[in-house]
């Protein structure tokens, strides 16, 4: 959600609240009863502008509500000749064939979100024992990162990897 509707989502359910509580109220203050029954008697400009205000942001709740994320299927790319869509699957085999050669990564698992203009990147890692992990995953996000820029012109923003865990080299026996 953005920011203006959250915005107006909170007014709209702070105002709901109060009107909930003061019609909560109403049957018990004489005060209260006296100001209710002259709302409804009484259709004012300021009653119609509450209404109006009631109407048009469960409007934009509604539409909000009904809107669905855009859904990306990869990077897309505009040339003279039209557009060019490089999926998801297709992104994740370069990354992992820029990965092959890096010593220390047992398996990875990668993850991609497609912002406007970049696109980021979190690879889990399960790397051997023995091996600096600043070093590793200095060099992996180095070479994603050249790779994709290189062969597929994708720039790309970030690249985050996660040390998922460390792989045994020697499997334990417990009896």
């Amino acid at each position: 959600m953005k920011n203006f509707t959250k915005f107006f989502l909170c007014i709209y359910i702070i105002v709901v609240i109060a009107l909930a509580l003061f019609l909560a109220i109403a049957p018990f203050y004489s005060v209260a009863k006296n100001i209710l029954l002259l709302l409804v008697n009484r259709l004012d400009f300021y009653t119609s502008v509450f209404c109006f205000f009631i109407v048009v942001v469960n409007g934009i709740i509604l539409i909000n509500i009904l809107k669905r994320e855009k859904f990306r299927l990869g990077v897309s790319k505009y040339t003279s000749e039209g557009e060019l869509i490089i999926s998801n699957d297709a992104i994740k085999s370069l990354i992992l064939k820029s990965l092959k050669d890096i010593k220390g990564l047992k398996d990875v698992k990668i993850l991609l979100k497609t912002d406007k203009d970049k696109l980021n990147i979190l690879i889990k890692a399960l790397v051997y024992p023995d091996h600096n992990i600043p070093n590793l995953v200095l060099e992996v996000q180095r070479s994603v990162k050249r790779y994709l820029e290189s062969i597929a012109e994708i720039p790309v923003g970030e690249v985050k990897v996660m040390v998922d865990e460390i792989a045994s080299s020697t499997k334990f026996k417990v009896e």
